[in-house]
């Protein structure tokens, strides 16, 4: 009954849209002794409004967070409307998703619900290279896809098992965020453990901010291993209509188990640890730095 609960609740994620990090015009950020600064954020190419001893990145002034906001929009607006004649002629990019390579050879392996309904897919490289996709395979059960582009990769993945999973986690993708990112971003988390799904599909699950473009991407424990694809995360409001019961903050992956399995059936190679995942070994700097050369960001164009 729980199984069915759940998955009647899961909302796929697919989309990234536009999104906004509003910049202070309050002229704050002039003034040195302000308490309230905008922060740029290199990593992300993004500007918050924050207190000045929070602010991690550079304190700008708000004629430069107002050119860098003006700057991101530009790109995100020629991103959605202007396709690349070479990636997708005639096409308008209508959802992004994540996906990450498993080997140097241009394999590469997202959700299903990612690209399932698009009329060309595209991969785009943490480089900057961009090509179109070819699906070799799906599994709808599993919502695992499996992608060929004539790509590179700086980096591949590396797998560890999910069978023991414990501990902190961190996803890495291209999350919304109100604008879709131009950069993958890091998100820490939590591992709960497995729970069956459905008699065939057993899961992780995880305490994480999980959002819509995070779809497809890498689940990883503390050595930047892959422990799992996230594919969805959990529908507030469908919980609380069935059960009464606010539950935020919940997602789920594909086991790296059932993720190996997958490639197997489908001869693709790809390295792996051996053993299981491992608890907390690096920070998120340095997971988003080991992650960042083998994720990618898939475009579903129609």
């Amino acid at each position: 009954m729980m199984a069915r609960l759940l998955f009647g609740v899961l909302v796929a994620l697919i989309l990234a849209g536009p999104s906004v990090w509003p910049g202070d015009r309050a002229a704050l950020a002039a003034d040195p002794t302000a308490l309230i600064v905008n922060c740029h954020d290199p990593e992300r190419n993004v500007v918050q409004k924050t207190r000045r001893d929070r602010c991690q990145g550079r304190i700008v002034s708000d004629a430069e967070a107002a050119e860098i906001e003006a700057a991101r929009r530009a790109y995100i607006r020629r991103a959605l409307t202007d396709p690349s004649p070479s990636v997708a002629p005639g096409k308008r990019l209508h959802g992004i998703g994540t996906g990450f390579f498993v080997n140097r050879d241009g394999w590469v392996l997202t959700n299903h619900h990612v690209i399932g309904n698009c009329e060309v897919v595209s991969v785009s490289s943490t480089s900057g290279e961009s090509a179109a996709a070819r699906v070799v395979a799906t599994k709808s059960g599993n919502d695992l896809a499996l992608l060929h582009v004539d790509l590179t990769p700086a980096a591949v993945a590396r797998f560890a098992s999910s069978r023991s999973i414990a501990g902190a986690v961190a996803l890495v993708g291209y999350p919304d965020q109100g604008i879709a990112p131009i950069r993958p971003l890091l998100t820490n988390g939590q591992a709960v453990g497995m729970e069956q799904l459905t008699p065939t599909f057993r899961v992780i699950r995880f305490r994480a901010d999980v959002r819509r473009g995070n779809s497809g991407g890498p689940l990883l424990d503390g050595s930047g291993n892959v422990i799992g694809v996230v594919f969805a995360s959990i529908n507030t409001p469908g919980v609380y209509r069935r059960t009464g019961e606010i539950v935020r903050n919940v997602g789920f992956a594909v086991p790296s188990d059932t993720a190996m399995a997958f490639l197997r059936t489908h001869h693709v190679p790809f390295g792996s640890t051996g053993g299981a995942a491992v608890a907390a070994a690096t920070d998120g700097t340095d997971l988003l730095a080991r992650a960042r050369p083998f994720v990618a960001r898939i475009g579903c164009w129609r």
